[in-house]
């Protein structure tokens, strides 16, 4: 039977905390090797594997809908583990819960980069364009330039 977290000395993080808690996968693979019973409950002691089972394809799906299917599926997942007789204790809930929540961060935190990445692409788009009229209408100006200096110097 696996051991409870508390006894192997992990302490859950207090909920204010989760908001900017981030967990690298180095810190999930340590976590991995740490708890066995997170090696049960993931059916997986390989960081990466996990990370892959919860990365959210961003390809034409809402990330809001992506995140909640996300949660859906964990929740299925404990109620399974409930069903097979695993008994988790309430601080193990708090260990997956923090996981859950720090997937629904990282999410979170990649769209505010993407968004931040899209306006400064949108910027830079709106100044060539700016750029590009602005050197039209001067080159309309040097066109009609030329185009006098032509027929003032061209003999009648």
């Amino acid at each position: 039977e696996p051991t409870p977290p508390l006894a192997l000395g992990f302490h859950p993080t207090p909920p204010e905390d989760l908001e900017h808690l981030v967990v690298k996968r180095v810190q999930l693979q340590r976590m991995l090797e740490d708890h066995p019973v997170l090696v049960e409950i993931c059916g997986t002691d390989r960081a990466v594997e996990v990370m892959r089972r919860f990365r959210v394809d961003y390809s034409g799906m809402d990330p809001y809908e992506a995140v909640a299917r996300l949660q859906a599926s964990v929740a299925e997942k404990l109620k399974e583990l409930d069903q097979r007789g695993m008994d988790l204790s309430f601080d193990e809930m708090e260990a997956l819960k923090t996981v859950s929540s720090e997937l629904h961060t990282a999410l979170t935190e990649s769209q505010k980069e993407w968004r931040a990445e899209l306006l400064s692409v949108l910027q830079m788009a709106s100044l060539l364009s700016r750029a590009l009229i602005d050197l039209t209408g001067q080159l309309a100006k040097v066109q009609y330039n030329h185009n006098e200096l032509q027929k003032r110097a061209s003999p009648k």
